[in-house]
């Protein structure tokens, strides 16, 4: 499936991957996609289930204060524990694929950088993360990372998906 939009208030999805025509020079350097050209994955979807914030969303010290002073405490004194924090990282299933929810990073969350306040407002729309050695599936951003497509919640209501925006980092 690819999503286009043929006119802004116009979103559809397309079925047939052939119908989509494009002009652009593809660079096929093992880094610059995430899967080699001309390979497409089926998408399926299990049931919507409320997600906890991520420690990588921007807003996790204002979501969950008391958790986030207690690691920014722990870090401080020396003796943070990354196998709390990794517990975390897989309760929350952060490095995971998702319609919506919290993001994952491998960096930092661009809507909290400094110039970034006009991001601030903007929600994950899908997330697309590094897998392999899993059912013949080789999806790798650069060198193991996530790509992001982030949206206003004004801009998804009306379905002005040109308004989104893209993001990937890895390690």
């Amino acid at each position: 499936m690819c999503l286009t939009t043929s006119t802004p208030c116009n979103a559809h999805v397309l079925d047939d991957i052939n119908a989509l025509q494009t002009d652009i020079d593809v660079d096929t350097d093992e880094y610059a996609l995430p899967f080699p050209t001309g390979l497409s994955y089926r998408i399926s979807f299990d049931e919507a289930m409320p997600q906890a914030v991520t420690a990588f969303d921007f807003k996790f010290d204002e979501t969950v204060p008391n958790l986030a002073q207690f690691l920014n405490d722990k870090a401080d004194q020396g003796n943070y524990n990354w196998e709390l924090h990794s517990e975390y990282d897989t309760w929350t299933q952060a490095e995971s694929h998702r319609v919506g929810g919290y993001p994952f990073f491998t960096q930092d969350d661009v809507r909290g950088w400094e110039h970034s306040e006009p991001l601030s407002d903007y929600v994950l729309l899908f997330q697309l993360a590094s897998e392999y050695g899993d059912e013949g599936v080789e999806l790798m951003w650069g060198d193991c990372g996530v790509g992001n497509f982030f949206i206003h919640p004004d801009d998804l209501a009306n379905l002005r998906f040109d308004k989104a925006f893209f993001t990937f980092d890895c390690c």
